[in-house]
């Protein structure tokens, strides 16, 4: 630095601290009156071409990259003594200090989605970063980040080609621990193995933080877009889990061996979708990781989960309401029946209305619900519904309304298997199959009908499955067969009832075994696997 601290019309305050390049100083813009930060080349690199040459590269990058969330770039000096980047000056912390703080949870995703943005920007510009690391990464007080350091940064795909022969005298001196967030540039040996300690000959040059280098990288092999995603996937852990993703007690050639295979430490304490993301952008191959594109896509979907299950709880109870209400209104429909014959053909319509909103609940509201685990919202609508279906009468019912009723009872049965309700499940699950033999015994060569009673009967082995009763599961599953053996009588060529067949044989298989009656079980799953072969002849 000048030693009058003055660079152009710069004033050198103080140091701010040694970056990968050089030192950092902050200094006030004499002419625009503002803050900035200086970044200097270190003297023993003047006379480094090449250091030079990437000191260069950066102001370039950094100049084509407008970016909210990228440090911005205002002049570069170049003079007889030194070359100086002049840069935004950003108040704040470092994510490494921001996270060591305690950063607020609630912050997080924003600042991850953030940087995600910067690499589809920079990515979408052909460049890469290769230095993505915590102490790269500014926190203002805000809470907004700002990414710096793209000194190491190049554009499109690039591997160092042989350029110098050093000695063993030449190489860098490689401390036995490493700084996490420390930035080193050494040479790999062309007549030892790679994972070997000692670096000779510069066949594949290796730069970057160890802690958060990608396996390509740490190689010397070709760096592109997906490194950068990798050493993403190691700062979001980070970010998320407060650890190093390697054990910070490892010198650095252990962490570079570690680095080579991908062997970081696992993710624990995060929710299964940023752990499935981290994982992913950690994959050994480069080919599998997510782009930044769909990193920053799946990190804003993981941000707005929360929101979409309070928007859908809001419109499942709001529809939960008024099916109630509109249930309600059916129920004490019975008394305008007996008020006059007129209202009769109104009232059946109001009633099939209702039916046709209780099956709606607890069919595919019913599914938005087990979403939001909050099944427990249709209790209410199952009760009622039982209490409806048992005041009508059977025999003033046609054909398709007791049809119906036959689907809203199974379903039923359904959300109290869901809920672990068996005996509920039972209740409704019986008067189900009571009234669909009914239904049966009206019209005995319908296959809707006789299907319904199938599944009926499948259900209600199923919770006597649940419930360790082989016995009454064992009967279920028989009734099962036979109903499915007549549906396919009735009509050999639909795969669909072919398929039930081969899926009864297989429960009763399950039941013979665990009965303890394997010369009956093994009959029974044969059966199932010649009918399943048939099938894809």
């Amino acid at each position: 630095m000048r030693q009058d601290g003055i660079i152009g019309h710069y004033r050198i305050v103080r140091s701010l601290g040694q970056g990968g390049m050089g030192e950092v100083y902050a200094a006030h813009d004499e002419k625009l009156k503002r803050k900035v930060a200086i970044k200097s080349i270190r003297a023993g690199d003047r006379l480094d071409e090449s250091t030079k040459q990437r000191f260069l590269r950066e102001a370039r990058i950094l100049s084509s990259l407008d970016h909210p969330y990228i440090c911005k770039i205002f002049d570069y000096i170049e003079t007889e003594d030194n070359d100086y980047l002049v840069l935004e000056f950003i108040e704040g912390e470092t994510l490494t200090r921001a996270v060591a703080d305690g950063v607020d949870a609630s912050a997080r995703l924003p600042m991850a989605e953030q940087i995600a943005q910067v690499l589809v920007t920079a990515h979408g510009e052909g460049i890469v970063h290769r230095d993505l690391k915590p102490m790269n990464i500014m926190v203002t007080p805000s809470g907004d980040i700002r990414v710096l350091d793209f000194g190491l940064a190049h554009s499109g795909q690039h591997r160092s080609s042989l350029t110098s022969t050093t000695t063993d005298h030449d190489a860098p001196e490689i401390p036995d621990h490493q700084d996490p967030d420390r930035t080193i540039t050494y040479h790999e040996r062309d007549d030892i193995a790679p994972d070997a300690e000692a670096f000779q000959t510069l066949v594949g040059r290796i730069t970057g933080t160890p802690y958060y280098m990608s396996p390509e990288q740490a190689r010397g092999e070709v760096v592109s877009a997906a490194s950068d995603m990798y050493s993403f996937g190691l700062l979001l852990q980070f970010l998320f889990t407060g650890h190093a993703p390697y054990d910070e007690d490892l010198d650095t050639q252990a962490v570079l061996d570690r680095a080579k295979h991908c062997r970081t430490q696992a993710v624990t304490g995060v929710n299964h979708d940023l752990k499935d993301l981290i994982e992913a952008l950690k994959s050994p191959a480069a080919i599998d990781r997510p782009t930044a594109a769909q990193t920053l896509q799946r990190l804003h979907w993981i941000m707005e989960k929360p929101r979409r299950r309070v928007r859908r709880a809001v419109i499942a109870i709001l529809m939960l309401i008024s099916l109630l209400a509109g249930l309600k209104y059916t129920l004490d429909l019975r008394h305008e029946q007996r008020l006059a014959v007129a209202a009769q053909q109104d009232a059946e319509h109001r009633r099939t209305q209702a039916e046709d909103l209780i099956s709606f609940m607890l069919g595919d509201l019913r599914t938005r619900l087990e979403d939001l685990d909050r099944l427990d919202v249709l209790d209410a609508v199952g009760e009622q519904a039982m209490s409806y279906f048992a005041s009508l009468p059977e025999q003033q019912l046609h054909d398709e309304e007791l049809a119906r009723v036959v689907q809203n009872l199974q379903q039923i049965g359904e959300v109290r298997i869901a809920q672990g309700q068996l005996a509920g499940a039972s209740v409704s699950l019986n008067e189900a199959r009571r009234l669909s033999r009914n239904l049966v015994d009206r019209d005995p060569s319908n296959q809707q009908w006789l299907f319904r009673l199938s599944q009926v009967h499948f259900y209600i082995g199923n919770v006597a499955w649940m419930q360790h009763d082989l016995d009454a599961m064992l009967e279920s599953f028989l009734a099962y067969r036979d109903v499915v053996e007549r549906l396919v009588d009735l009509n050999p060529d639909k795969l669909e009832w072919t398929l039930e067949e081969a899926y009864a044989q297989t429960n009763l298989g399950v039941v013979y075994q665990e009965q303890g009656r394997l010369d009956l079980a093994v009959p029974a799953i044969r059966e199932s696997i010649r009918i399943k072969r048939m099938l894809t002849e």
